[in-house]
């Protein structure tokens, strides 16, 4: 399996793996760290790994540009872009966010998607000053606190920088746009030839979700450290990070319905929100890069 960059939202492949669940269904699962999604997308792509657990938002992206891929299952469906901002600074609410400094990262999916979120705000960019800075040193300057706010993914970059700079978050969801983050994607034409395999695969990582759900977010984390000691994660942060991402696993359309199951309106959704950031072009039909075949509705 190939992931993007770890952090906390992989915590559940290392449960399982730790647990034998994986095993239990007869799979003998190697995850192999990727760096970003769409690294991992790419190797999917070229038969180098089955299955990828990266952004579904960058999958959408190299399908428009000719990859041949599909969503087995979304975990983060409500997406996790979002502005994460100083607890000092009494920005609450995206109108807040007026005559403020926020930092964004070039070339990532969050900021592409910023000029989206102002619009669904009411905001126009020059109500506020934007400083583009490269990703790598985005953390310092919000941590300086140089700037309000910056634009990233909640839960990835929230736990990093709030032991500097309690902070809190807007999401983008909450004015509407919720771009699907991490979940699973093959090789469209694996669809049906590894159907019998897939079915039993895909429940293996929902049972994992729904443990951790259960109350068992340290148990996951710490697996996840066990199995990757060498990479000397921070605990306090991936368990921020686990936590963060739990609050972004519903919509209004998936409420109720089963871990990892899709919605064909939020697709939709996404596909129009993807088109105006200019990250896909084509008018994709949502069936086109999802599928719930392997996954309960309830």
């Amino acid at each position: 399996m190939q992931t993007g960059s770890l952090d906390g939202v992989h915590a559940a492949l290392f449960l399982a793996l730790q647990k034998g669940w994986f095993r239990e269904a007869g799979f003998d699962v190697t995850i192999m760290d990727g760096k970003g999604s769409a690294t991992a997308i790419q190797q999917v792509s070229a038969g180098q790994g089955d299955v990828a657990y990266s952004q579904l938002a960058t999958m959408a992206t190299a399908i428009d540009r000719g990859m041949s891929l599909i969503s087995i299952a979304c975990f983060v469906r409500a997406g996790d872009n979002g502005v994460i901002v100083g607890s000092h600074t009494g920005i609450k609410l995206p109108k807040d966010l007026t005559q403020k400094r926020i930092a964004f990262a070039t070339g990532t999916a969050s900021a592409a998607l910023m000029d989206g979120f102002f619009k669904k705000a009411g905001l126009r960019r020059e109500q506020m000053t934007l400083v583009g800075v490269d990703l790598s040193a985005l953390a310092a300057l919000y941590v300086s606190g140089e700037v309000d706010a910056a634009i990233n993914t909640i839960a990835y970059f929230g736990p990093i920088v709030s032991s500097s700079r309690p902070s809190h978050a807007i999401p983008f969801s909450e004015v509407g746009i919720r771009v699907p983050g991490v979940g699973l994607i093959i090789r469209k034409s694996d669809e049906n030839v590894k159907a019998e395999t897939l079915a039993r695969f895909v429940p293996v990582t929902v049972r994992a979700w729904k443990y951790i759900f259960d109350g068992h977010v340290e148990e996951a984390v710490d697996a996840m450290m066990i199995q990757k000691a060498s990479n000397r994660m921070d605990r306090a942060v991936l368990i921020g990070q686990v936590k963060a991402y739990l609050e972004a696993f519903d919509t209004p359309a998936t409420t109720g319905k089963g871990i990892g199951w899709q919605s064909e309106s939020d697709w939709l959704g996404a596909i129009e929100d993807l088109k105006n950031a200019a990250l896909i072009e084509k008018s994709w039909h949502p069936k086109e890069l999802y599928t719930n075949r392997f996954l309960s509705k309830n």
